[in-house]
């Protein structure tokens, strides 16, 4: 009887944790973020796409690939300066929230937001946080994981 209440325990937890939808932290040198289930709503994504949930080991990569890249893929600065801030100076300046699908081509892809830290609303670690204008304090980027290369770099507007 024990082994049976043990082994039922067990599998009631695995259960509850598969069914739960809340976004798990990360947090890593000069980053922090909450990386969202493939079972989460969002707008910002064509809800045809496949979705998967992105790994700690995703993230962490993909940060350190950013962290050397972003000059080069930030060289047109968009909606920055003048009040807004140099996305590549100030990288660790951003909350993060992670979303992985699957494209077209069969790609695992993340797409990464970037809220600034001083203006974070609190919800960011529970949904994704839309904002619109905002110049470079909200941003958000696609990293595919079988090419290693970004793409869709989108800055918000000045409004």
């Amino acid at each position: 009887m024990k082994v049976i209440s043990i082994a039922l325990f067990l599998i009631l937890n695995v259960f509850t944790i598969e069914q739960n939808d809340t976004p798990f932290y990360v947090e890593g040198k000069c980053y922090k973020g909450y990386i969202f289930l493939e079972s989460t709503k969002s707008h910002m994504l064509d809800s045809s796409f496949e979705r998967f949930t992105p790994t700690k080991e995703d993230v962490a990569s993909l940060e350190s690939k950013l962290k050397k890249r972003i000059k080069g893929i930030n060289k047109n600065e968009p909606n920055q300066g003048n009040g807004c801030p140099i996305i590549h100076r100030k990288l660790n300046k951003y909350n993060r929230q992670y979303l992985g699908y699957i494209n077209e081509n069969g790609h695992k892809i993340i797409w990464v937001n970037f809220i600034w830290k001083k203006s974070c609303p609190q919800n960011w670690s529970k949904e994704i946080v839309t904002i619109l204008d905002g110049c470079s304090h909200y941003w958000n980027i696609d990293f595919d994981v079988e090419k290693d290369s970004f793409s869709e770099i989108k800055v918000n507007g000045r409004g």
